[in-house]
C-alpha cells in the first residue's frame, strides 16, 4: 500500500476519534481481533451453577441424573469427576428434552489445559443472538417458554460476565432487565458497560477569524461543526469498512469460491477400517467435513474444528456437525478416554448431515 494512501487513513481515523462519539464503539470492538487474548477459564462450581439453573424443568430422568451427579462432584471437591460430567452433558446435547439455551451453552464449553472455557462467539451464534426476533428475544430461543427466556438468558448472562462482560450485558438487556443490577438483587452481577452520555457531548465553538486589511475588516462566515462533522462521519464509516474487510470477509465465507490450496486437507483414510472409538469419531469427523465441503461450506486450512462448527450452526445441519465436533474435540484434544457409546453417537449424528437435504 503506497505511503500516502496510509497516511490518508491515519488522518481520516484521527479526525474520526476526535469528533465522533461513534469511533468509541468502533474501538472497543476487538471480538474478532484474532483472539489473541486467551479466554479466562471457568471453575466447575460456576459452570454447574449454571447448569443446573438452565435445567431446572427439564422432563427427562438421564438429565436430572447427570445433574445431580455433577453438583454431587462439586460439592466434595472433586473437580476432575465434574469436569467429566459436563462433558458427559455435553455428548447428551441432542437429547429433545434438553432446552434450546442449555444445549448452547454446553456446545459452547470446551476443556483446556487449565480448564473448562466457553467461547462467547459460538454461544452468541447458537443462541441466535445477533438475529434476534422482533420481540427481542435471540431466534434460536423462540420456540422455548416465554417464562423461561429470561430466566436463562439472566443466567447466561451471569456467568458470562467471567469471561465476555459485554456478551452478557447484551443477554441481560434481551431478558428485559436493565445492564446495571439493582443493589443488594442476588442472581444477577453488576455489569456496567462503557457507555455514552450523549448529552455531554459537545464542540468545541469555532471562532470567526478576522483578517485586518487598510481599509478595516474582512470578516468570514463563521463555520458550523455539524457542517463538515456528518460527511468525516460518513468518510470514516468506508475507511472503517475497508479496514474490517477481513471480519466480511468471514461472515461471507461459505457463499464464495476457494481458491486453489485454500481449502484444508485431511490425512487421507488409507481404506483401513476405524476400530476404536477415537479412531470411529475421527473418521466420521472427517466424513462431515467432506459432506460440507460439497455443500459449499468448506473448512479452511486456518480453522479449528469449532470455528468450522460454528460456520455451520445457521445450516440444517448445524447442530448435527457441533454434536460431532464436540465429540471429536473429546476424542483428539481433552484427554479424556471416549467410549463406544460416544462412538455411536457420532456415527448417528453423520448419518443425519448425510440425510439432511
Amino acid at each position: 500500500m503506497p505511503r500516502g494512501f496510509k497516511l490518508l487513513i491515519a488522518l481520516g481515523l484521527l479526525g474520526f476519534v476526535l469528533l465522533s462519539p461513534v469511533a468509541t464503539v468502533f474501538a472497543a470492538d476487538d471480538t474478532n481481533s484474532g483472539n489473541l487474548t486467551p479466554i479466562p477459564t471457568l471453575t466447575p462450581e460456576q459452570v454447574a451453577s449454571a447448569l443446573t439453573a438452565l435445567g431446572q424443568g427439564t422432563n427427562d430422568s438421564s438429565i436430572q441424573q447427570l445433574l445431580q451427579q455433577l453438583n454431587s462432584q462439586v460439592s466434595s471437591g472433586n473437580n476432575a469427576a465434574a469436569s467429566s460430567t459436563i462433558l458427559q452433558l455435553k455428548a447428551d446435547s441432542n437429547n429433545p428434552n434438553m432446552s434450546a439455551s442449555m444445549k448452547a451453552l454446553l456446545q459452547s464449553i470446551s476443556e483446556g489445559k487449565n480448564g473448562l472455557t466457553v467461547d462467547p462467539q459460538l454461544l452468541s451464534a447458537l443462541l441466535g443472538a445477533n438475529s434476534p426476533t422482533p420481540n427481542g428475544v435471540p431466534s434460536n430461543l423462540r420456540n422455548e417458554s416465554p417464562s423461561r427466556i429470561p430466566v436463562d438468558l439472566n443466567t447466561l448472562a451471569n456467568l458470562l460476565q467471567y469471561v465476555d462482560p459485554t456478551l452478557a450485558s447484551t443477554l441481560l438487556g434481551e431478558a428485559g432487565q436493565p445492564t446495571q443490577a439493582v443493589q443488594g438483587q442476588k442472581g444477577i452481577p453488576s455489569i456496567t458497560p462503557p457507555g455514552i452520555n450523549l448529552n455531554k457531548l459537545g464542540l468545541p465553538a469555532i471562532s470567526t477569524p478576522t483578517f485586518g486589511s487598510v481599509g478595516g475588516g474582512v470578516s468570514l462566515p463563521a463555520l458550523n461543526p455539524a457542517d463538515f462533522v456528518f460527511p468525516l462521519l460518513v468518510a470514516a464509516a468506508i475507511i472503517g469498512v475497508f479496514l474490517s474487510r477481513n471480519r466480511f470477509g468471514r461472515l461471507l465465507g461459505s457463499q464464495k469460491v476457494p481458491a486453489a490450496g485454500e481449502v484444508g486437507e485431511l490425512e487421507p483414510d488409507l481404506g483401513l477400517v476405524p476400530n476404536t472409538p477415537k479412531e470411529r469419531i475421527i473418521a466420521i469427523f472427517r466424513k462431515s467435513v467432506r459432506l460440507m465441503r460439497g455443500r459449499g461450506v468448506p473448512k479452511f486450512r486456518h480453522e479449528t474444528h469449532r470455528e468450522f462448527s460454528s460456520k455451520c450452526s445457521e445450516r440444517a445441519e448445524g447442530e448435527h456437525i457441533g454434536t460431532i465436533s464436540s465429540l471429536y474435540e473429546k476424542a483428539v484434544f481433552s484427554g479424556t478416554e471416549v467410549t463406544p457409546s460416544d462412538a455411536t453417537l457420532a456415527e448417528r449424528e453423520g448419518e443425519s448431515v448425510e440425510k439432511t437435504p
